[in-house]
């Protein structure tokens, strides 16, 4: 039986320090490995034929791109430079997680599945899902920037989570350089046809991300109106709420329960409005809100689930307005909880410690008030 082959294609300018974690997070894992070089002016071709030297079995090619303000220009060119069965594409600043497990999951595919989504998780604590995977000849890039991969059939994701692309970008102050170049991009393109959804929305995206919060609101709520990706839209609603709650809490309230009614099993929304009641002092409304989310499971959402808010997220909302609604029982049992586990981040658990202390101390003031303080009952 023949091998099912697989190719992988990256794009690159001036990405010699991200550059080799990717290729050595996927060594072995390919047939074929192309690097479209779009202008570098640094050591990135260098460093991707040092990598190559070392992978005999691995067929690895340099093209050049010249650069016209188009990425999904330069993907396609990179993808139709692969030869094999299925391709994959990643970012330089990607690594991959299960890379020699890709192969056979090409292999499994149903004749009928054209490509194969994956987990791309872009921060420590969130993920989206993206086509990943796609046979030879059956997808093409579309968009000059924030491009996507469309694809001629069906899609399936790979089972399980094993194979991971992972974001992990270089550590540095402020927002990353090109996202000026990128903001000059959308601009013109939104000025073009200020219908198009996902030029909308990506503008929105980036003009938060540079801090221009009134503009990047301005375009939400843009694109929130338009037709388009439900996802897509749910998320512009969820933004918009967001970068208002410190200084329109009604428009963010309105904007937050918007989306949340779009997408009920997105859970996001009622984080934030549990937190932002909470450090309102409307406790009862914050309780209600906290308690909602419990245990809910992330969704099978492909855009932009935020893993924290389901994972330990509501609870951590109820350990706060469990301890101020006088439920200290139920307070410090959501505390215990959540330091028992090792993804609650450093500023939540030093904040969790202090709320179990505090629930110990309140729930043995109350013995003593209850019994008297010559009862020589110990504090829990």
């Amino acid at each position: 039986m023949t091998q099912t082959t697989l190719g992988l294609a990256v794009i690159a300018r001036d990405e010699e320090r991200t550059l080799p974690r990717l290729l050595n997070s996927c060594a072995g894992a390919f047939d074929e490995v192309v690097l479209v070089d779009t202008g570098s002016t640094d050591a990135t071709v260098a460093r991707f034929h040092a990598w190559a030297a070392t992978q005999e079995e691995t067929a690895c090619r340099v093209a050049s791109f010249a650069w016209i303000d188009d990425f999904g220009a330069a993907r396609q060119v990179a993808l139709e430079a692969l030869g094999t069965d299925w391709c994959a594409w990643a970012d330089c600043d990607d690594v991959l997680l299960g890379a020699p497990l890709l192969r056979a999951a090409a292999a499994d595919a149903p004749a009928a599945v054209t490509a194969l989504s994956a987990r791309y998780d872009y921060a420590p604590a969130e993920f989206s899902r993206l086509v990943r995977l796609v046979r030879r000849g059956q997808g093409r890039w579309r968009g000059a920037i924030h491009e996507a991969l469309d694809v001629e059939g069906p899609v399936e994701p790979i089972p399980g989570d094993t194979i991971r692309w992972v974001h992990q970008p270089l550590e540095q102050d402020g927002p990353k350089p090109r996202m000026h170049r990128d903001l000059e991009i959308l601009e013109r393109l939104h000025a073009e046809d200020p219908a198009d959804a996902r030029t909308a929305f990506y503008l929105a995206q980036t003009h938060r991300d540079v801090g221009n919060r009134e503009r990047a609101v301005a375009l939400y709520e843009h694109r929130a109106g338009l037709d388009g990706w439900d996802e897509e839209t749910f998320y512009a609603r969820f933004q918009a709420g967001l970068l208002m709650v410190d200084h329109d809490w009604q428009r963010a309230m309105s904007s937050l329960i918007a989306a949340w009614e779009m997408r009920p099993q997105r859970m996001e929304p009622v984080q934030a409005l549990s937190a932002n009641l909470r450090v309102r002092g409307e406790y009862e409304t914050a309780d209600l809100f906290a308690r909602r989310g419990l245990g809910v499971p992330p969704p099978p959402d492909d855009l932009f689930v935020a893993s924290w808010v389901y994972d330990w997220g509501m609870l951590f909302e109820r350990s706060i307005t469990a301890y101020w609604l006088g439920d200290l029982a139920a307070a410090r049992a959501a505390c215990s909880v959540l330091l028992g586990r090792d993804d609650l981040p450093g500023e939540h658990r030093v904040q969790t410690e202090h709320n179990r202390s505090a629930c110990i101390d309140a729930i043995a003031r109350e013995k003593v008030a209850r019994v008297g303080p010559d009862s020589g009952l110990l504090a829990p």
